[in-house]
Order: structure tokens, then C-alpha cells, then sequence
């Protein structure tokens, strides 16, 4: 998948968060479900969880709890997104949207994300979270 490929799906995600309403999109990846995060990066992660954030401009950013030590793995497979490091990824991500003045978010299949990362990001940021499994589609 080329980065121009990635790009132009990042593109096209941005104009249906405009047209939605949406500050921001997420997506969580796990070992079992990478999809959503391959999709927008050609990029899977296959041992650990992340989250990709996509803001309404900028590059996209990809939160792991994984150490810095891969980071320069990391780069080098995903290069099409910033990426952080951080023990709690939600408060990482939350932190993300309060700086950036985000307070509504879209997220692939919300139901589904781990609760606890959902609670620090909302307790990072003042954002309302809603599923954008649609959008996504």
C-alpha cells in the first residue's frame, strides 16, 4: 500500500467527518482486530493494542503502550503517522483532543474498545464519544 494510497483514505475519511460533524476519528487495533488501523495505514500491529487518531488536519497519530525502544521499528513500518508512546494511551490520546479543542469524536466500533482506555481519554478531554462504525463502512 502506497503512502500516497494511505493518503488519499485519510482524505476521505476527513470529508466524511466534516460532513458528520466529527473534530476527530479513532480506532482501536488489537492482535484480533487490526482492520481498521490497516486500513488507514497499511500498517498492522500484531502484538500489542494501539489507537490511531485522526484529527481534521495534520499528520495521523498512532498511540501504543509499547516502549520507545521500538519506536524506530515503529517508524519505519507505519510511515505514515506520527507515533507516541505512553503507559496509558487514552489519557495520551484524550490529552491529544483537549489540546487540539476537539469535543466531538467518532470511533470505530466503540462498544467494542476497552473501557478503560475509553475512561482515561474521557477524563483527559471534555469530548463526546460516539460510534462512527457507519462512517468507517
Amino acid at each position: 500500500l502506497s503512502a500516497g494510497d494511505v493518503g488519499e483514505r485519510i482524505a476521505r475519511l476527513r470529508r466524511a467527518m466534516k460532513a458528520a460533524g466529527l473534530d476527530a476519528f479513532i480506532a482501536y487495533t488489537t492482535l484480533v482486530r487490526p482492520a481498521a488501523v490497516n486500513y488507514f495505514t497499511g500498517f498492522t500491529p500484531y502484538w500489542s493494542d494501539g489507537v490511531l487518531l485522526v484529527l481534521a488536519e495534520g499528520r495521523p497519530l498512532f498511540v501504543t503502550a509499547l516502549s520507545k525502544r521500538v519506536g524506530n521499528w515503529l517508524g519505519s513500518v507505519n510511515p505514515t503517522c506520527d507515533i507516541l508512546h505512553s503507559p496509558k494511551p487514552g489519557r495520551l490520546i484524550g490529552e491529544t483532543l483537549r489540546a487540539a479543542g476537539a469535543s466531538k469524536v467518532g470511533a470505530v466500533e466503540a462498544d467494542m474498545m476497552p473501557g478503560a482506555l475509553i475512561g482515561d481519554m474521557l477524563a483527559a478531554s471534555n469530548v463526546a464519544l460516539s460510534d462512527a462504525t457507519d462512517l468507517f463502512a
